[in-house]
């Protein structure tokens, strides 16, 4: 289900290189494949594809495609169900849906091992910290449909199953803290602490107010964050165990599909938007600001991966994989990109500002204002713009006096104007 509508919003996209080629580093269009997740490899050289019945793998650096291997070809009649890769880095492992695990070697790409778990698996497979179990979301029907998770160890082949009140969706395993955390979903969508070696329910964190589609620890281990269609991001304080942060992914449409703490733990990424704007949005942990945010169509990613250097972003959702440039804290302005002043009227201003630009071709424009030191204030327009004369208004009269910036980018224009805010 997950696949499916994530497949809409990016369907609905158009496929497009920003003119600041400082966004992207490459773009793929990998049609019919459908990506179900994408992941570094632990070492960062190379990209892990799970698509809807094949792995791909490609350089991260070139995006060269290097390996790809077809289910079928192996014999495997099923779909991909979910994809992670050991804390070591040298085996992963993917989930069919029809209950089948198959761990590959990282590096050959040989199948290690496989086992049939004989149930239906959901959206999520991970690895545990020290790399020797997998714990699988997985479901039955008794009376009714049961999600629970499968505890797997890899060497012995033993499973345990590990039930809740509610149906197990999500799990997200601490690389640095005895902990696990759980979407439990009964009438509520609840958020639960779980101790990973005890596979003992720990406490509630808290809740949202729509399905939960992602979970991450940070890697520090002091910060969980859940991501949720109710237009939120929720950062959890793990040693006060209670809530630390409600962010709100703004714009437009409340279907935050993907959150991923940075390597640092210093910052939080927050994915998602809706049909007609899908951005990503770069929060800084301890001041809680947006520092960056790339706008449609890279948002509403299935798949959200940070690189082990903190260099780059990978998102990847329908038909669309992205490679993006890491943008932690605000791009400074500078004096001399500053370009056609006459465009912004009145300039000085106490109030409403006009901007005109002309646009010599269709093509996606995005208009936003930054402050002096780069910070982000707000986004006037993102999408397709007709040939001609455009003017649209931005309303300063909110804002204190100072310097404020308005950028203007797209394929064939690239422009900062320089306003200032006098009162």
């Amino acid at each position: 289900m997950k696949t499916f509508i994530l497949l809409l919003l990016f369907a609905a996209l158009p496929l497009f290189s920003q003119g600041t080629q400082s966004d992207t580093v490459w773009t793929k269009h990998i049609f019919p494949d459908e990506i179900v997740e994408a992941m570094f490899t632990k070492d960062g050289s190379n990209i892990i594809v799970a698509a809807k019945d094949k792995l791909l793998v490609y350089q991260t650096e070139t995006g060269e495609k290097i390996h790809e291997i077809s289910l079928k070809e192996l014999n495997y009649d099923s779909q991909v169900a979910d994809l992670d890769i050991s804390p070591d880095g040298s085996q992963f492992v993917i989930a069919t849906l029809n209950g089948r695990i198959i761990i590959f070697n990282t590096f050959t790409l040989d199948t290690i091992k496989t086992y049939h778990l004989m149930q239906q698996i959901g959206d999520n497979i991970k690895y545990s910290r020290d790399g020797k179990k997998l714990l699988i979301i997985t479901s039955e029907q008794i009376a009714e449909f049961v999600n629970y998770i499968a505890v797997y160890d890899i060497e012995t082949n033993d499973t345990i199953r590990i039930h809740d009140d509610g149906l197990i969706c999500r799990i997200c395993v601490s690389e640095n803290s005895n902990y696990f955390i759980a979407y439990s979903e009964t009438t509520y969508h609840r958020v639960k602490l779980w101790d990973a070696e005890t596979y003992t329910e720990i406490c509630e964190l808290g809740q949202h107010d729509n399905d939960i589609w992602d979970l991450d620890f940070s890697p520090d281990g002091k910060y969980a964050a859940s991501a949720a269609w109710d237009g939120k991001v929720k950062v959890w304080d793990i040693e006060q165990r209670k809530l630390l942060k409600n962010l709100e992914h703004q714009y437009k449409h409340n279907l935050v599909t993907q959150c991923s703490f940075s390597r640092d733990s210093k910052y939080i990424i927050s994915s998602g938007g809706g049909i007609d704007y899908n951005i990503i949005s770069i929060w800084n942990v301890s001041s809680w600001e947006i520092t960056y945010i790339y706008p449609n169509p890279y948002g509403a990613a299935i798949s959200l991966d940070i690189h082990n250097t903190n260099n780059y972003i990978l998102s990847g959702g329908g038909y669309n994989l992205y490679l993006l440039n890491a943008k932690w804290e605000p791009i400074s302005v500078k004096e001399n990109n500053i370009i056609e002043k006459n465009i912004l009227y009145p300039n000085p201003t106490d109030n409403v500002v006009t901007i005109e630009f002309i646009v010599n071709s269709p093509e996606i424009i995005q208009i936003k204002i930054i402050d002096e030191h780069g910070n982000l204030i707000e986004i006037l327009q993102n999408g397709l713009q007709e040939a001609g004369q455009h003017s649209l208004k931005w309303n300063a009269s909110g804002f204190a006096s100072g310097i404020y910036f308005c950028k203007i980018e797209g394929r064939n224009i690239n422009k900062i104007f320089k306003i200032n805010v006098n009162k």
